[in-house]
């Protein structure tokens, strides 16, 4: 999918989004909301060992915890959601938020804190299937991507990074599946400034970008095994301009004029 598409993605997908923040703890872990199975068998299912998602009043951040799980079978679990109840370790004046979930024909009760963040486990007892699909970060006002987020798309790839007012703006990585990747600055949502990326055949680009476009200083490494190692140069608006250094694979090297 071209960029311009996935940024047009990303402001549709903008006006649907009504949840809650991230804690700043947020990491990008691969599998987004469980890290391990806990050594405590009373993880989740006491108030005292309450599983500590954060995100505030909304429950999001809970119920992307929930539908990940699955049996041994990889089955996904039922849930049903009870209420709020004791305070456990959480916040003071804060609630725990209790779901029954059933597993095997056997029912849990298990609890979550919504107002602490602490990288969720898995339950004894219980698999986890992952999610890659989606935004998972941090918001503005709640609907808006705003600060660390990352985003997967449909067709495997990705964009991981700073946010501003819903578009990809600092510094990020965005991997087009299949195809390239980028890791350096971005500006609304485009290449710009000080960024390399990186080609399927082994290829790079390091240097300089402007709306998108390779703008300024660069060094172009070829794929390996390539004649050519590398030229370093000057990009106007793409392409490339002036006198060139070309090394080649054998040591030597030689100017080429644009």
């Amino acid at each position: 999918m071209p960029l311009k598409s996935k940024l047009a993605l990303l402001t549709i997908c903008l006006s649907f989004l009504t949840f809650g923040q991230v804690p700043d703890k947020f990491n990008y872990p691969d599998t987004l909301w469980v890290e391990g199975i806990a050594i405590d068998s009373t993880y989740g299912f006491s108030p005292e060992s309450a599983i500590k998602v954060g995100g505030g009043v909304f429950p999001k951040h809970i119920y992307t915890y929930l539908n990940g799980l699955t049996d041994l079978n990889g089955n996904k679990v039922s849930y049903r959601r009870i209420g709020s109840c004791c305070s456990g370790e959480s916040i003071p004046g804060k609630s725990l938020i209790t779901f029954f979930v059933t597993l095997q024909n056997k029912e849990y009760q298990v609890y979550f804190d919504g107002y602490q963040w602490e990288q969720p486990k898995l339950m004894g007892g219980f698999a986890w299937k992952e999610s890659r699909s989606g935004y998972h970060g941090e918001f503005k006002n709640d609907t808006i991507f705003q600060g660390h987020g990352i985003y997967f798309f449909d067709d495997g790839g990705y964009y991981k990074g700073n946010w501003e007012n819903g578009m990809m703006k600092g510094q990020g990585e965005l991997l087009i599946a299949d195809t390239e990747k980028y890791v350096g600055e971005f500006l609304d949502g485009e290449y710009h400034g000080n960024g390399t990326l990186f080609y399927k055949d082994g290829g790079k680009y390091v240097g300089e970008w402007k709306d998108g476009l390779r703008n300024g200083k660069a060094k172009i490494y070829y794929p390996p095994g390539s004649e050519i190692e590398y030229m370093e140069g000057v990009y106007k608006n793409g392409s490339p301009v002036g006198t060139f250094q070309v090394a080649y694979a054998d040591g030597t090297s030689k100017k080429h004029k644009f």
